[in-house]
């Protein structure tokens, strides 16, 4: 047994010794298989240790490696074993159903490439560590090149890394290490690149992150660094162990795609805490300095909280169309935009991804600016404007309009409603063109609601007032014009307290209007007599031209140059003058002219015209009138001198103008007056005319001429036949062949003096004196009656006997005194008195007949 056992020793030696000999010597082998393995071209020989060169070996065994970082662990592991035994290993192909290798290994040289992995690197073996100085390690399921120093300890399995990193065109620098299950890295860029869209082969993250992180930032980029993990097993990262640190220069920043991009000369990208911070150097969006703006992207990993972006813009310029084309990207609509000035504006914008809702914040503070609330343009000295998403607040702002409002302004926006209200404090709302002023109101509450959904319509309850900013023109439209009236000069003058109002400003020069007016109070009449309680009107003011029509025309109302313009037709107009455009009348001339209109001098008085033109200046007054053929000129001058012609009136003219209908009746008039305003001296000559209606004329005649007996009984019969067929006078009225008037007229204390009165009429004649106090509406008046005409001029005709019975005068007279109220005056004749004193002188004309006999025979000159 021993000897069998010493033999088998024996053999085994002298085979390995034949076969240190026979590998000593190298082994040649051009094929063979076994057991399904394939060998192809074998060298294998015995140095110091095995050296193997195979060009190609199939195995018939699967590979079970799935991704390069499980390929690089195990082939590592491998490397003391082999370089224990082998002195080289060169396999040109090594094939395994669903991998090929190609190995080269020696103690130089450790070179291993397949589908998964490429490997070139110098092997350096230290107890348990490996340590692989790396020519190039290629994982090329992940496209990343690597070169430096790989390290693994194959007990613990940990691996260090520090080297170059090139993931397609990208060169890094990378430290790494494995710790338990992660693998903790530093990342830093050792050239610019263009863009960072290589992350997106390692992170995948929200489409709009994703969007943010790599579409709508570019620039030359430069990564400081980027630190954190990965987990050991996939290599996928540990989103928030991420740290790093981004400079991107001449960056653009895109915030949405319908907005253009902000530029900066330096981009810093900061990605800690699972946020990634965006901050700009000096940004510029268009030509707007947005510096201090910021872009955060909050809960990149999505976590712990949802994710979401928060846009940060800070700009001292105005909140311009551009400002508002980037809210309106966000479908933020705000309707305030800023004409002229600088805003200090802070506005932010939220976004989170998941479910894509919005929210903005946003605080615009201006001073001195002029901003347009959807075509309404204002000025604030002061404003304060809050975003909060589809609210916006304006605070105690002190806003003006042009020249037409000026207000402290509290509002609340809705962006979604396009509706406003709120409260404000008008300093001053004044409504005027040039020197037309229209409404001024001074400090007034009010509340303020506006609706823009079409165009912007403000409305001030209080007031009564709403204001409509359409494209070509503003709108202002007044519902009760009582309220407003105590606030505007131009209702005032006109006397408007009642009734609607409608303004058109085309601009601040231009401004048309309508109004509907109720109770008003102008001096002007119906030709019936009745009051113009209500009218409508339009017109226009145009610089310092107002122009003010009635729906019919026929009532216009002029002011241009400083002076006034009223144009009437078919209306009258009442001597209520100063009522009457009362703007300023004592500076600012009037003229009116009057077409088939009157002018109403008292409820009982009123010159008739056809047509008429009134001057009123100051104290000055020019009337010219015309009617029927005939005219009146009156005229008044600043020092109050008086002067009044009429001539070739007509009967309805005077009885109007006395305010007695029917006094006069046919025939023609003519006066003449001058003086001032306080005593007016005058004529009036009446032609072919008669008095009718006259009470106490009529009784005063009848009662003279029914009674002519008492003077002389041979009267009688002569008398009752000119009462029967004279038209000078019968009981329809006194007939006035002529007649004159002189007075004086104290119209201070409102006296009429009858300086003389003379008419001369078929029947009868009248001389009178008096005074009338037309105050106390009383008369004390002489007055001469010469009757009898008709048998006088009989009589005249014969000699000797004309002088008997008329006498030196020709005629036969009385004298009448009238006294006290003109309504029921007291008259006193002197009847009996003449009758008797003519029967003497009857007598003594009897006894002076011899000496008068001749000189009545005698042809008279005119003879």
């Amino acid at each position: 047994m021993l000897t069998a056992i010493k033999l088998l020793f024996i053999s085994i030696f002298i085979f390995f010794v034949g076969l240190f000999f026979i590998l000593s010597s190298g082994i040649r082998i051009e094929k063979f298989s076994f057991a399904s393995i394939n060998v192809s071209k074998l060298y294998i020989k015995l140095d110091k240790k095995l050296i193997v060169q195979i060009d190609e070996i199939t195995l018939p065994a699967t590979s079970r490696t799935q991704n390069s970082t499980n390929d690089i662990k195990k082939h590592i592991g491998y490397i003391p074993t082999l370089l224990t035994i082998f002195q080289k290993i060169d396999i040109e192909s090594l094939k395994i159903k669903n991998n090929e290798f190609t190995i080269t290994i020696d103690e130089s040289i450790f070179y291993i490439d397949n589908k998964f992995i490429n490997i070139a690197a110098k092997p350096v073996l230290d107890d348990a560590t490996v340590t692989l100085n790396l020519y190039s390690l290629f994982l090329k399921d992940y496209d990343l090149v690597f070169d430096g120093l790989l390290r693994a300890n194959l007990e613990t399995e940990d691996m260090l890394f520090s080297g170059n990193m090139l993931y397609k065109t990208i060169e890094m620098n990378l430290n790494a290490q494995t710790n338990d299950d992660v693998i903790d890295f530093v990342i830093k860029s050792n050239k610019t690149f263009e863009n960072l869209h290589f992350v997106r082969d390692f992170i995948r993250l929200h489409p709009s992150i994703e969007e943010w992180m790599y579409d709508n930032v570019t620039g030359i980029m430069n990564l400081e660094f980027l630190q954190g993990q990965l987990h050991r097993d996939t290599f996928i990262p540990i989103l928030s162990s991420l740290d790093g640190k981004a400079l991107i220069e001449d960056a653009n920043i895109t915030f949405h795609r319908a907005v253009a991009p902000v530029k900066t000369p330096l981009l810093s990208v900061t990605f800690k805490n699972d946020n990634l911070y965006f901050d700009l150097e000096k940004p510029m969006f268009k030509d707007i300095d947005i510096q201090g703006s910021q872009v955060v992207i909050h809960a990149l990993s999505g976590e712990e909280e949802p994710s979401n972006i928060v846009i940060d813009l800070k700009t001292q310029h105005r909140l311009s169309q551009d400002i508002l084309d980037i809210l309106q990207a966000y479908k933020i609509t705000l309707p305030i935009i800023q004409l002229e000035g600088s805003t200090q504006s802070q506005l932010a914008i939220q976004l989170y991804f998941k479910e894509y809702s919005l929210h903005t914040k946003g605080l615009f503070t201006a001073q001195n600016a002029s901003f347009s609330l959807n075509g309404f343009d204002f000025f604030a000295h002061n404003a304060f404007v809050e975003l909060n998403d589809s609210l916006v607040t304006i605070k105690d702002s002190h806003v003006r309009v042009d020249d037409l409002l000026e207000a402290q302004l509290d509002l609340n926006i809705d962006t979604h409603t396009q509706t406003a209200q709120g409260k404000t404090t008008i300093k001053n709302l004044n409504i005027q063109s040039q020197k037309t002023p229209l409404i001024g109101i001074d400090t007034i509450d009010s509340d303020i609601v506006i609706d823009y959904t079409r165009f912007t319509k403000i409305t001030f309850p209080q007031l009564f007032t709403q204001i409509s900013v359409l494209k070509d023109f503003t709108n202002i439209d007044i519902t009760n014009l009582t309220f407003v009236h105590s606030y505007s000069p131009l209702l005032q003058d006109l006397n408007i307290k009642e009734g609607t109002l409608n303004l058109n400003l085309h601009d601040k020069n231009t401004i048309d209007f309508r109004a509907t007016l109720r109770n008003v109070d102008f001096p002007i009449q119906y030709k019936d007599g009745s009051k113009l309680n209500n009218i409508s009107l339009y017109g226009q003011v145009n610089y310092n031209k107002l122009f003010i029509n009635s729906l019919d025309e026929k009532i216009k109302i002029r002011v241009e140059n400083d002076k006034n313009f009223l144009t009437l037709q078919e209306f009258d107009i009442v001597n209520k003058t100063d009522t009457l455009l009362k703007k300023d009348s004592n500076e600012t001339p009037i003229e009116i002219k009057g077409i088939n209109s009157n002018i109403i001098l008292n409820e009982k008085q009123k010159l008739l015209a056809d047509s008429y033109t009134l001057h009123l200046k100051k104290e000055a007054l020019d009337l010219s009138l015309q009617h029927k053929g005939g005219s009146l000129d009156f005229t008044k001058d600043s020092k109050k001198q008086i002067s009044f012609h009429a001539q070739t009136m007509t009967d309805t003219f005077m009885n109007s103008l006395l305010g007695i209908e029917n006094f006069f009746q046919d025939g023609t008039f003519t006066l003449l007056a001058q003086g001032t305003s306080e005593l007016l001296k005058g004529n009036v000559v009446a032609t072919n005319s008669k008095i009718k209606e006259l009470a106490l004329l009529n009784n005063l005649i009848t009662f003279i001429n029914t009674t002519p007996a008492i003077i002389n009984p041979l009267l009688a019969i002569p008398t009752i036949f000119g009462m029967a067929n004279n038209k000078g006078f019968n009981l329809a009225g006194y007939r006035i062949v002529e007649g004159s008037l002189d007075f004086t007229y104290n119209l201070k204390d409102d006296f009429f003096y009858i300086e003389q009165l003379h008419t001369i009429g078929n029947m009868a004649d009248f001389k009178a004196t008096g005074v009338i106090d037309l105050t106390q509406r009383t008369i004390d008046s002489d007055v001469i009656i010469i009757f009898l005409k008709d048998y006088s001029k009989i009589i005249d005709y014969v000699p000797v006997v004309n002088y008997l019975f008329l006498g030196d005068e020709k005629n036969i007279s009385t004298s009448v005194q009238i006294h006290g109220s003109l309504d029921d005056p007291q008259i006193q004749t002197n009847l009996t008195q003449d009758a008797a004193g003519a029967s003497m002188n009857f007598i003594k004309r009897i006894f002076n007949l011899p000496a008068k006999g001749i000189e009545l025979l005698s042809p008279s000159k005119e003879e």
